[in-house]
């Protein structure tokens, strides 16, 4: 599974793993949404994506403020880790991204931030 350890830049302190993810494009639906952030912030390409994992919705704090988001988590395989596009991260994802890593299941629960490990045999 691929993760991003990502940081508050105005606490440098505070970090923590997620999936690539991020808004919603005018007209844009969850699915495109999804394939589209994985390539801006990975360089990876997704033609489709398998059936939706779980619905989870959190509030944060980051960069002084306050954040509700909902998140939309979608099963995607690819058959290589290796970019096939150039990524586009955001200015706000270059400051606060640390690394990205593809992560075996039994490692997950070093850094889980799901609801339950689960079984991706599907």
């Amino acid at each position: 599974m691929l993760l991003i350890h990502a940081l508050d830049p105005d606490d440098r302190q505070h970090h923590w793993w997620e999936l690539p993810g991020g808004g919603l494009d005018e007209g844009e639906d969850l699915r495109a949404a999804a394939r589209r952030e994985l390539e801006e912030e990975t360089g990876i390409l997704l033609v489709d994506l398998g059936r939706e994992l779980w619905v989870r919705e959190t509030r944060f704090h980051y960069k002084g403020r306050d954040h509700h988001r909902i998140d939309y988590v979608f099963l995607g395989r690819t058959p290589t880790t290796t970019p096939q596009a150039t990524p586009r991260p955001t200015v706000n994802e270059k400051a606060g991204l640390i690394e990205h890593r593809w992560w075996a299941l039994h490692d997950l629960r070093r850094c889980w931030l799901g609801p339950e490990p689960l079984a991706l045999a599907d």
